[in-house]
């Protein structure tokens, strides 16, 4: 009779064993699956974080350009057509009748928001770097608790 209940002892303790492992593995899936989407998350924070600095080089790019444009406007109005430009020597001069448009304003304004989004995308990379790391600390507390 001992022997039966002995038996009967350890055949629960074999199904408590495996309930509380079926309920640590889904535990873990879940985790994990968080995990996974956090990671994706900064891979797409970080793919936009270097699309949005190429953007900001390209349109500090485009207000220097801009400015030096607008810096021959003096010399532009002294040009007649058929004579040699002083700083090129053509003698065509396109600008004369249609004179470039002045971006500097608009593309100052781009900038600023690329530069603003920049700084959110940062801190969105931060956040996800944190999340990632608690869960990852978290797991592992766990895992020493639970073989404690």
């Amino acid at each position: 009779y001992l022997l039966f209940k002995e038996l009967e002892f350890k055949s629960q303790n074999i199904r408590d064993f495996e309930q509380e492992l079926k309920i640590e593995k889904t535990a873990f899936e879940q985790e994990k699956e968080v995990f996974l989407q956090a990671e994706q998350d900064l891979q797409r924070t970080k793919t936009a974080i270097e699309a949005t600095k190429q953007t900001i080089s390209d349109l500090e790019r485009l207000i220097r350009q801009a400015i030096v444009i607008k810096n021959y406007e003096t010399e532009r109005n002294t040009l007649k057509e058929g004579e040699n430009c002083p700083v090129c020597g053509s003698t065509h001069h396109p600008y004369i009748t249609h004179p470039p448009q002045d971006t500097i304003s608009e593309d100052e304004k781009r900038l600023n928001l690329a530069k603003k989004q920049l700084q959110e995308l940062e801190q969105k990379e931060r956040q996800n770097q944190t999340q990632i790391l608690a869960s990852t600390l978290d797991n592992r507390e766990k895992n020493i608790q639970h073989l404690e």
